[in-house]
């Protein structure tokens, strides 16, 4: 798969996943089991890119997930 396809697949993931988490209250409406499926291949994703792509926009990256790991600890807990 050509570099721009995974920046542009991880991205989309990234961003549906922060859209997803948002505002939900407890661990029953996020749908855990799906929800570690999801962030497992975030993860991966991630890992599969180059480091001199991802320097590129890792603070946005961090901003983004930061939003979702916010929406996740008000959810679960901070010591979920």
């Amino acid at each position: 798969m050509h570099v721009y396809a995974k920046i542009y697949q991880f991205a989309a993931s990234v961003g549906a996943l922060e859209g997803y988490v948002y505002k939900k209250v407890d661990a029953e409406e996020l749908g855990m089991p799906a929800l570690s499926v999801w962030t497992d291949n975030v993860c991966q994703a991630y890992n599969h890119l180059p480091p001199e792509i991802l320097q590129e926009f890792q603070g946005d990256l961090d901003r983004t997930v930061g939003r979702a790991i916010h929406s996740l600890v008000a959810a679960l807990g901070q010591d979920h």
